[in-house]
């Protein structure tokens, strides 16, 4: 027998003569780890997730969805506004040609080339700067509201009263073209949703937020 085994103490282990092994969530010091890991690295029980029927809480100053919905539709009213444009444009001829028919009765043929082609510019010219200027305000309010703008969302208030009434008259009036009430119809339907939800809870309360910064 190697007589510095024979010297050394037997170690207190148990049957088997193994170390015993820290049990889950437990150091060797004999410490129970609640959260993380032990002492000596051996992992403890993990936290559990929480679970929220919601979804999780959004942060504080957050902007919320409904804004967000808000901002998109208004995104989508510019577009359609430039796409009403660009129809009344594909549809100019017409109206220059009646123009032309009410002007050639009470004027000689050789002012009628001249007044077609006065009308055409001033329409041209009318359809242009009014489908920009609707589709630069949807766009200037939206990127406002989405800011939380308190002025932003009265400002867009007035003017969605006022396009409401517009795409009122012009969807429900006997002398525009099919497409154009069509699309003064989802015009409306967009304002009047845009509304909605910038005056919703959640929007409220972001905007109150954003004014006391």
């Amino acid at each position: 027998m190697d007589p510095y085994q024979q010297n050394q103490p037997n170690p207190p282990y148990p049957q088997g003569g193994q170390p015993p092994q820290p049990q889950y969530g437990q150091n060797p010091g004999g410490q129970n780890q609640a959260y993380g890991q032990g002492a000596s690295g051996y992992p403890g029980p993990q936290q559990p997730i929480p679970s929220y029927p919601g979804g999780p809480p959004q942060a504080p100053g957050a902007r919320p969805q409904t804004l967000n919905y808000a901002v998109y539709l208004m995104f989508a009213g510019a577009a359609l506004g430039l796409i009403s444009g660009t129809i009344g444009l594909i549809f100019l001829d017409q109206l220059v040609s009646a123009v032309v028919r009410e002007t050639a009765q009470q004027a000689d043929p050789a002012t009628t080339e001249a007044a077609a082609s006065f009308a055409r510019l001033t329409l041209i010219g009318t359809f242009v700067i009014l489908a920009l200027i609707g589709a630069g305000l949807w766009v200037w309010m939206a990127f406002a509201n989405r800011a939380g703008k308190s002025w932003a969302r009265i400002v867009a208030t007035i003017f969605g009263v006022i396009g409401i009434i517009s795409y009122l008259w012009t969807t429900f009036s006997s002398g525009n073209l099919p497409i154009t009430r069509v699309l003064n119809g989802l015009l409306l339907v967009v304002a009047i949703a845009a509304l909605v939800f910038l005056w919703l809870k959640p929007s409220s309360d972001y905007f109150q937020q954003q004014s006391r910064r």
